[in-house]
């Protein structure tokens, strides 16, 4: 009797779980559908307003009060949330000027505009700058760039050496220049 009763309470149990598994259920609504008198919000997608729903080329969103499956567009992730800009961006400030975000979040106008001694250059004078040649030179008074006037002269100036300079020979030896301005090794 006692074998009978078991067999007969796991058969009850076993048809229990095999019919609770046979309802149909939905993984975007969350709801069980397999009642036939459930009344929807949307009857031809068979799901009510802001239930899960699947699109055509499978994304997942939510249905809307006309009854289509809305995907939400990514939010835009900015370094300030708040201003919905990020840092360096173009803002406005309360009083209506235009700047810049900072780090802070905050948005301030550019500072005053630097003032050169040579506007049309923006640099000033003795500043390093590039003649229209290419060459090295320095901004003078007149706003013009000039060339080094005293180059650094050399008395071997393929060498870029002076007699008695420290140098290299064609086998790797160090050497001293000599007066015909070639590298001498140095032993000799």
């Amino acid at each position: 009797m006692n074998k009978t009763f078991k067999f007969i309470l796991l058969l009850v149990l076993g048809s229990g779980v095999f019919f609770i598994s046979c309802k149909k259920y939905s993984k975007y609504t969350g709801k069980g559908s397999g009642n036939k008198n459930t009344s929807y919000d949307c009857k031809t997608l068979k799901l009510n307003f802001n239930d899960y729903c699947k699109t055509k080329d499978g994304k997942i969103g939510k249905v809307t009060k006309d009854c289509k499956c809305e995907v939400k567009a990514e939010e835009k992730k900015f370094d300030c949330p708040k201003l919905k800009l990020n840092f360096r961006d173009k803002c406005r400030t309360k009083d209506g000027k235009e700047g810049i975000v900072n780090k802070d979040c905050g948005c301030e106008t550019k500072a005053e505009e630097k003032k050169f001694d040579c506007p049309k250059l923006k640099l000033n004078f003795r500043d390093k700058c590039r003649t229209k040649d290419g060459k090295e030179g320095i901004v003078n008074k007149d706003c013009g760039c000039e060339t080094k006037a005293e180059e650094k002269k050399f008395d071997c100036p393929k060498l870029k050496l002076n007699f008695r300079d420290k140098c290299r020979t064609k086998d790797g030896k160090e050497g001293i220049v000599n007066k015909d301005c070639e590298c001498e090794s140095n032993n000799l």
